[in-house]
């Protein structure tokens, strides 16, 4: 229903314009710190398992939930396959997966499926490709992917995971040079793998189109060739952070990449301290980073356990028009009717309307200040919005019972 897209606009309240960045620290890993780790979503639930630790060296197998709505972290089922580090993972709906990665004993081709309603973990089709590590891993859909990476050879080969038939099919190769830690992020049905280590740290962007199975490049990263960054998308733009330039400093810098007009923007840097190779997730309308390490007189990383919680809308900003401009949705959250009040003499307000997977299903432009919403036809769950004016961005989420 085009009028769902009306939403945002009551969630959310004019705030003045302030000089934050974007984040906010929520509560540090129980576990030990780490980096090198896998790690997933699951609903509003974030996952970290595996990676290196003070006293995993070689990697670790423990498993840890951190709950959105509690800001606390559950020690769950350890992973069954051994320890390790340099994994790759990515989930599809309820399940989460972890795929090869580095030990002591090699490269592994093993794949493991994480249940977390059963807190059970079992064992899939080995990866197509052979033993891999130090790549990406990324879902769009049904489907999974692995990408990149090596075992002691360089590999471009992309690797396809079906759900239904726990079978894989090789894709089309990765066009560009082979690399180790490169970032991965998805927006829609197209997925984007970003810099890595080749000989020198990489800068450069390909896109990879699901329906036709093709490569293209996109504009270069505008920062430093970083190795182990951090990516995630919201919306319909990615957000690039940490990770270490090749005089081996850890940074602290943030750049925004906007799919519409292939552009790079530069953002206020991360409130963290500098790291690379941390764990990048997204929930809903939020991106958040945990674990990494920087290196100091040791041969061995400082590692960290601490979270971050990234929200867009903050980092932006929204300006003041007057105050008489208020936004207001109620009932919220509803079984399906709500009204939208949005006085103000805006004469034009462009909407967008994002699913749970960041795909933008709609998009329009309004010039109503009240109206009855009718959502009774739609799933439960939430939505997130975008409204835009020519001098207001806002965003929110809307919560249907």
């Amino acid at each position: 229903m085009k009028i769902v897209i009306l939403l945002a606009l009551f969630l959310t309240v004019y705030a003045p314009i302030k000089a934050q960045n974007g984040w906010d620290q929520k509560s540090s890993l129980e576990g030990e710190a780490r980096n090198r780790a896998a790690g997933f979503s699951i609903g509003n639930c974030l996952y970290v398992c595996t990676g290196e630790t003070q006293t995993g060296r070689w990697g670790s197998v423990d498993l840890w939930q951190w709950n959105q709505t509690t800001d606390s972290w559950t020690q769950k089922t350890d992973f069954p396959g051994g320890a390790r580090f340099d994994a790759m993972s990515f989930s599809i709906g309820n399940k989460g997966y972890i795929a090869g990665g580095g030990s002591q004993s090699g490269w592994h081709n093993d794949f493991w499926e994480y249940d977390p309603a059963l807190n059970k973990w079992s064992k899939k089709a080995d990866l197509g490709g052979g033993p891999r590590a130090q790549g990406v891993g990324f879902s769009i859909g049904q489907k999974g992917y692995i990408v990149t990476g090596g075992n002691g050879s360089p590999l471009s080969d992309l690797w396809e995971w079906d759900q239904l038939s726990d079978s894989w099919t090789k894709k089309a190769d990765f066009p560009g040079p082979h690399r180790t830690f490169a970032a991965s992020f998805v927006i829609g049905s197209k997925a984007y793998i970003v810099g890595g280590l080749n000989s020198s740290a990489l800068q450069d962007l390909w896109e990879w189109d699901q329906a036709s199975n093709t490569w293209s490049e996109r504009s270069s990263f505008s920062g430093v060739g970083s190795i182990g960054i951090c990516a995630f998308a919201i919306h319909s733009k990615a957000y690039i952070v940490t990770g270490k330039d090749e005089l081996g400093n850890t940074l602290k810098s943030h750049w925004e990449w906007d799919q519409a007009t292939d552009t790079w923007k530069q953002l206020t840097d991360f409130s963290g301290n500098g790291r690379c190779m941390a764990t990048a997730f997204r929930i809903g309308d939020k991106g958040y980073i945990s674990t990494g390490g920087h290196y100091g007189e040791s041969p061995y990383p400082l590692l960290e356990k601490d979270l971050w919680e990234f929200s867009p809308q903050t980092q932006t900003g929204i300006e003041e028009k007057n105050n008489n401009s208020s936004l207001y949705l109620y009932p919220n959250p509803s079984p399906g009717m709500f009204t939208l009040s949005f006085p103000g003499d805006e004469n034009e307000k462009v909407l967008l309307v994002y699913n749970s997977a960041g795909k933008c299903i709609y998009t329009e432009t309004f010039k109503l200040e009240q109206v009855r919403i009718d959502l009774s036809n739609h799933a439960k769950g939430i939505y997130f919005l975008e409204v835009c004016t020519d001098k207001k961005r806002l965003g929110q989420k809307v919560v249907l019972e």
